[in-house]
């Protein structure tokens, strides 16, 4: 990887740090992104013993579009054309949805989502006249579903279509675009353990160590990925996999207007015969765990991966 150039937003500590480390060992110039400054010189830090590329860092939430468009500035000229994103930076505000606040909901949407699509216009701005790579983070909240996330799980669902929206319009600029969902053990990750009987419970061995769960974006980056676009993709460390885009799996077509009668004799029979829902061995371990327990009650926060 040497020569590319690469941001990693939310790249402070747990799986963002990760991931600027894996790029930056590989020969990357990376640049990182923190909400302090003390945040980031503490990841340079930590950085600098392991990276043989140059590192560079802004400070400010990606949730401001100001933000976007320093780190995309500083990438290009620091060390050249932006080729990689990779959109990590997030926060949680895990509470039922019986308690949560609006303030709670809008703030892990505007990191998330908004920040999310920020980062995307940004680089593509510049990536169009070079073609480049965006890896945007999702979770498996968005794909099946997580007690007391209804926040987060809305936030990564817009990333999850967005990753697929512009995967169709920047194909013709070479621009790939793809998610991906960690299952690695980080402060964003933890309350989930914890919820599901922690250490010595049934997610004790599904959680990968952030640094083996970073190989893959170092993977992706390369010349093997170069066709792939619009994929979900899921890696713990030792399981990769693909999920499936949206399909259609039943139609029903009859002359307008259905009858009342023609509309409940279809929903029976999607009663008796619903989509299945597919959550992975996190979700469904989750679900075992926390069937019958309360959602959590107070907003657990935790700042980037």
């Amino acid at each position: 990887m040497d020569g590319m150039n690469a941001i990693v937003t939310g790249s402070t500590r747990g799986l963002g740090l990760a991931i600027a480390a894996a790029l930056g060992a590989a020969g990357a110039n990376v640049v990182i992104n923190g909400r302090s400054e003390d945040a980031c010189r503490t990841a340079i830090d930590a950085l600098a013993p392991e990276v043989t590329g140059g590192l560079e860092h802004v400070v400010g939430s990606v949730a401001d579009e100001h933000t976007a468009a320093d780190l995309v500035e500083r990438c290009h000229s620091r060390f050249g054309p932006v080729n990689l994103v990779v959109n990590n930076a997030g926060i949680t505000r895990d509470r039922s949805l019986l308690k949560m606040t609006v303030a709670e909901f809008d703030e892990v949407i505007a990191v998330h989502l908004r920040g999310t699509w920020l980062m995307c216009r940004a680089a593509a701005q510049q990536m169009r006249g070079t073609g480049g790579a965006i890896l945007n983070i999702t979770s498996g909240s968005a794909l099946f579903g997580l007690v007391g996330q209804s926040n987060y799980a809305a936030a990564k669902g817009g990333v999850n279509a967005l990753t697929r929206a512009l995967s169709v319009e920047l194909r013709r600029y070479d621009i790939r675009v793809n998610a991906l969902y960690p299952v690695a053990l980080t402060d964003m990750t933890r309350p989930v353990l914890d919820l599901a009987g922690g250490p010595g419970g049934p997610l004790q061995d599904v959680f990968g160590a952030p640094a083996d769960v970073a190989r893959i974006v170092v993977a992706l980056a390369g010349p093997s990925a170069s066709t792939i676009t619009g994929q979900i993709l899921g890696f713990d460390g030792s399981e990769l996999s693909v999920w499936s885009h949206p399909d259609r799996i039943d139609r029903r077509c009859h002359r307008s207007p259905w009858s009342p009668a023609e509309l409940d004799s279809a929903l029976r029979d999607l009663a008796a015969h619903p989509a299945p829902l597919h959550p992975d061995e996190v979700g469904a371990r989750t679900r075992d765990a926390l069937s019958g327990q309360r959602a959590p009650g107070s907003a657990a926060s935790s700042e980037s991966r």
